[in-house]
């Protein structure tokens, strides 16, 4: 079963997006190309090594299939020629390179797949995972380039978004950005420290997931963050998985208004903080998407983009969060703007009941309770 579940993660990850690792850098062509024909190269292998493991196994698709491993074969060469070719290097024996480079690889590759097949439990294997996956690699094989094109644009569109907010690299370790050392000695010795302890001094939760804070406020102070401030931003959080690598930054401001010269100040500045981030990292706002929720008596106007970091899907969200609090004439905004991992997003918000509903005016605002 684990190997079924590593064919399946196989299948995700490579027909879907990818986020590469280069920081606020645009890729040049060069490097989009060879990223590129990288990428389609080991989709083609792997749909070369499911037409070969099928040819074995689905007798009724023998000889289709034996069709297909020559086309994918014929394309693999090409794309290893093309990449060489790319990065100056003359290919001057096809064998060799055949081989050494390329029948490894695809041996590899059979191998995993033959396993998992024969060893699947799935009761719709076939119906839920050959059949898509056969559709997308004869799409793939009939048309290479056309893939190659694919994976430029999603390589073009993804190089320059953001892996980091307020000077936080995400999925870093949460130890680098630490300024306070009783904080540093408690996660050095944590094994002394009771469930209660590490939730005071770490906000430690059963999963293992801890949060630390940078703000200043009236009732207290927090710096246990070292962050590159925001104009816009007066309070910080990081949150981190028991094995210290960041899944979420976050930043907070609040503003308040009355109900009676209500102007939305959240949402404008919600709207120039996209704004600033389409310019910044040259993103495209269409791009973007924009929803409204409500979920427990309080409005939510969310706009966020999702994409990869190392592999990682995430969400880079800003939002406005409307609500009532103590005076009833008063409404109290928070905007916020986070990267968090999708996963994170996810099993935070599953039993909080949310609900999308349509654009909402400030006059719903105003009557919230």
């Amino acid at each position: 079963m684990k190997k079924l579940f590593l064919y399946i993660f196989i299948i995700l990850i490579l027909f879907t997006n990818v986020s590469q690792t280069k920081t606020n850098n645009k890729l040049s062509e060069k490097e989009l190309d060879i990223k590129a024909v990288i990428r389609v190269n080991l989709e083609t292998m792997y749909c070369y090594s499911f037409y070969s493991v099928g040819e074995t196994i689905f007798k009724s698709n023998e000889e289709k299939y034996r069709e297909m491993k020559k086309k994918t074969l014929e394309h693999i060469m090409e794309l290893e020629i093309w990449l060489r070719t790319i990065n100056g290097v003359e290919v001057s024996d096809k064998d060799r390179l055949f081989k050494e480079e390329i029948e490894p690889n695809i041996k590899r590759i059979s191998e995993e797949l033959s396993v998992s097949w024969n060893n699947h439990k799935h009761p719709d294997f076939k119906e839920k995972f050959l059949i898509p996956y056969e559709k997308k690699c004869k799409k793939l094989t009939d048309d290479f380039r056309a893939r190659f094109i694919y994976w430029k644009d999603e390589l073009k569109k993804s190089s320059t978004y953001p892996k980091e907010l307020f000077g936080i690299q995400f999925f870093d370790n949460v130890k680098k950005y630490i300024t306070n050392n009783e904080i540093l000695n408690v996660i050095k010795n944590m094994d002394k420290y009771s469930s209660d302890e590490l939730f005071s001094y770490l906000f430690r939760v059963d999963n293992g997931d801890m949060s630390f804070f940078n703000y200043v406020e009236d009732f207290g102070s927090k710096k246990d963050l070292r962050v590159v401030k925001h104009k816009l931003f007066d309070w910080y959080m990081v949150s981190a998985n028991k094995n210290f690598k960041i899944k979420e930054i976050r930043g907070y401001k609040s503003f308040k208004e009355k109900k009676s010269n209500f102007e939305n100040l959240c949402s404008k500045k919600k709207t120039e903080l996209v704004n600033d981030l389409v310019q910044n990292y040259q993103i495209n706002p269409s791009n973007f998407e924009t929803n409204y929720y409500e979920v427990r008596g309080m409005l939510l106007e969310t706009t966020f983009i999702k994409y990869k970091i190392l592999s990682i899907p995430v969400y880079l969200q800003t939002e406005c969060q409307y609500l009532v609090l103590s005076n009833p004439d008063e409404i109290v905004s928070e905007l916020v703007l986070t990267l968090i991992s999708a996963e994170r997003w996810e099993d935070n918000n599953k039993d909080i009941g949310f609900k999308k509903i349509k654009k909402f005016t400030n006059e719903e605002i105003i009557k919230t309770k």
